[in-house]
C-alpha cells in the first residue's frame, strides 16, 4: 500500500506544478522511481532482514551505482519538467537514436 501511496503522491505533486501533460509525466516518473526504490528495499528486507539492508546500504559499490542511477533518472525526469511533451519526446528520440549503432 505504501508503494501505491508514493506513486499517487508524487503524481499529484507533479500535476500541482502545472496543468499540462509534461508535469503529469514528471510526477509519474518520480512516483515510479520512488515506488521502485521502496519495492527494492522491501525485497532486500524480505531476503536478508533489516541487518542485511543496513549492510547492503553501507556497500560502496552499491552506493556508487545507486547514486549514478538516481542522478541519471532524475535528469531524465527533468527533461519533462520545463518543456512541452512534443519537444521532450523529440529530444529523447534524438538521444536514443544517437546511441544506436549505425546512426
Amino acid at each position: 500500500m505504501a508503494v501505491f501511496s508514493y506513486f499517487v503522491a508524487f503524481t499529484f505533486a507533479g500535476i500541482w506544478h502545472g496543468s499540462t501533460g509534461n508535469y503529469a509525466v514528471f510526477g509519474l516518473l518520480h512516483g515510479l522511481g520512488v515506488s521502485a526504490a521502496k519495492l527494492w528495499e522491501s525485497v532486500i528486507i524480505r531476503r536478508s532482514g533489516r541487518p542485511g539492508l543496513r549492510t547492503y546500504l553501507k556497500s560502496l559499490p552499491v552506493r556508487v551505482v545507486a547514486t549514478l542511477a538516481t542522478f541519471h533518472y532524475v535528469c531524465f525526469a527533468m527533461l519533462f519538467f520545463s518543456m512541452d511533451l512534443d519537444r521532450a519526446w523529440k529530444i529523447l528520440a534524438t538521444v536514443v537514436k544517437s546511441t544506436l549503432p549505425g546512426y
